[in-house]
């Protein structure tokens, strides 16, 4: 039960992420160091250490004490040192996702529908701001041009460029798409529906 419930939160806070990265780079980087930390805790919990033996992981390691060493000799040690500290987040979530969350191919699958459903939401929003010059919340889409009189089409609340998000989220799914499209296992409205998908990303 102990395991199912730390399961539940990884996968949990994975399929969050995708819609986060338009909320803001505060939430993405919490989401990601709850995700290391509930990893670690799972680890000393279960006792299973031999997750730590991943070579690319000790390589990781080792560059990071690297970082924490010459940040002691940086013009402003204690910056760089409260900078470099944290990093080791980043390596502790890659494993989380490769020896943990998507060890299961379900969870794989589950995160690219997520990444999926938050993107067809952005192009929904993106084509309603043109057409009533409002997004979705109802705020005003931005103006831009010399003369500001060009459509900024932009992505919750005026505060994300809508086309960086798109092009930041859409990459990965569309090599997923791209493979399953390819797959034999699939049938032929659904091999269409993904070719679609590719090709309206492409469009916007």
């Amino acid at each position: 039960m102990q395991k199912r419930i730390f399961d539940y939160l990884g996968l949990g806070l994975i399929l969050i992420i995708p819609i986060a990265t338009f909320i803001g780079k505060a939430v993405i980087d919490i989401n990601l160091s709850l995700i290391a930390v509930i990893f670690l805790i799972k680890i000393i919990v279960e006792k299973d250490y031999s997750v730590f033996n991943q070579k690319w992981f000790k390589i990781l390691l080792v560059f990071w004490v690297y970082l924490v060493f010459i940040s002691l000799f940086a013009k402003y040690p204690e910056i760089a040192f409260k900078r470099s500290i944290p990093w080791i987040r980043f390596p502790v979530f890659a494993l989380a996702l490769s020896q943990w969350v998507f060890k299961e191919r379900t969870n794989v699958i589950l995160f690219f529908k997520s990444l999926l459903l938050t993107l067809i939401f952005i192009y929904f929003d993106s084509f309603w701001q043109i057409i009533t010059g409002t997004d979705l919340f109802g705020v005003n889409a931005g103006m831009t041009g010399d003369d500001k009189s060009a459509l900024l089409i932009t992505a919750f609340l005026k505060d994300h460029i809508l086309g960086f998000h798109i092009t930041f989220l859409a990459f990965p799914l569309l090599i997923y798409m791209f493979d399953r499209a390819l797959s034999k296992e699939l049938s032929y409205r659904k091999r269409l529906l993904y070719i679609l998908f590719i090709g309206t990303t492409f469009v916007i």
